[in-house]
């Protein structure tokens, strides 16, 4: 038997397979031409004889693991606000109603109106199902 942590890998490895083209672009294009940008356009500027402002190296050097230190920490603050920004949407589908309706009942912390409350989502999204699969039933047999 595989170990739960197992299988969430694999469904995000799955999961990725669709979306890796845009993660290309943020995580390794972007950095890449910034660094192009600054480290040549602006390192011309800032690499003039003379000049020790950065204690002798030159300002690609310089520029460069602040760019990766930036990069990876704006990922990194983008992929854990994504739940919290698709929370309220969670709170409008069945699983949610049905998973705190199950944690409730099974740890005996819910009341008896937050029962009610999601055994009635949940009620409401079963007769609003059984209604639209009976207007499309009789939709095609009519044709």
């Amino acid at each position: 038997m595989t170990a739960p942590a197992v299988h969430v890998f694999e469904h995000r490895l799955v999961s990725y397979r669709r979306t890796f083209r845009g993660s290309l672009f943020s995580s390794f294009l972007q950095p890449a031409l910034f660094l192009t940008a600054m480290g040549v356009g602006l390192g011309a500027l800032v690499n003039r004889p003379g000049n020790a402002a950065l204690g002798g190296v030159s300002y690609l050097v310089f520029l460069a693991p602040g760019l990766l230190a930036g990069t990876a920490m704006q990922t990194a603050a983008f992929e854990s606000q994504l739940p919290a920004l698709l929370q309220p949407i969670a709170y409008v589908t069945p699983l949610y109603h049905g998973v705190a309706l199950a944690r409730q009942l099974s740890l005996g912390t819910g009341t008896v109106s937050e029962a009610i409350l999601h055994g009635g989502v949940l009620v409401a999204f079963v007769v609003v199902g059984v209604v639209a699969c009976l207007i499309t039933f009789r939709q095609r047999l009519v044709k």
